[in-house]
């Protein structure tokens, strides 16, 4: 995971997986499915590193994560998507500053 700033003071949090080796890498973006950042999401951001893709996956919920279809009904309603894509835009700046990493 790593921290980054959402532009208002704020830190948010990412998993994000690089190929391996230092270099300038082409990006792509793993949004969350309802459930959270949960291990499959995760799974899906290695499997694109391991092609060659620096992969960000933003924590939407800010950790919280659920098998349970009631629950993950209530976090995405109560997600506010004008702030998800901020968050979203947020991660994306840093890897965009931290690309060589």
């Amino acid at each position: 995971m790593v921290e980054y700033p959402d532009g208002n003071g704020d830190t948010l949090m990412a998993y994000v997986a690089r190929p391996a080796g230092d270099g300038v890498y082409p990006a792509v973006v793993v949004i969350q499915e309802w459930w959270g950042l949960n291990d499959h999401i995760k799974d899906v951001t290695n499997r694109f590193a391991a092609e060659g893709f620096v992969a960000l996956a933003p924590d939407l919920y800010h950790g919280a994560v659920t098998s349970e279809p009631n629950e993950a009904r209530k976090l995405v309603m109560e997600m506010d998507q004008d702030t998800a894509v901020a968050e979203i835009r947020s991660g994306v700046d840093h890897q965009y500053k931290d690309h060589t990493r």
